[in-house]
């Protein structure tokens, strides 16, 4: 379902219509605004659309940089995962190897 949500970035109001709930686009606006806000007071000869513009980049590195941490953190938790199944397998051949020998055999 689609929902209409009026935002204000960079000054002025904007009409988002979006998937998502209106309290998540008011919190992706929010995220912009300030990353906007914070490129602006870096760089404060940059005209709006050059801020914007610098504005996008920032945001996409700081997306691809937990992208990366997400894609590794997924490898060391099937690394993980992986070693917690052989440690169970371990663990159920000893246990069925002890209740063979508790009983007198093997």
């Amino acid at each position: 379902m689609k929902n209409k949500t009026t935002v204000r970035l960079m000054g002025q109001e904007y009409n988002i219509v979006s998937d998502a709930g209106e309290e998540h686009m008011q919190r992706v606006c929010l995220y912009v605004d300030g990353k906007f806000k914070e490129v602006s007071l870096r760089n404060g000869f940059l005209n709006t659309n050059m801020t914007a513009v610098l504005t996008a980049v920032n945001i996409a590195e700081d997306f691809l940089i937990i992208s990366d941490d997400n894609l590794e953190l997924s490898k060391k938790n099937k690394i993980a995962n992986d070693e917690i199944k052989k440690l169970n397998e371990t663990i159920e051949k000893l246990t069925k190897e002890n209740e063979k020998l508790k009983k007198g055999g093997i």
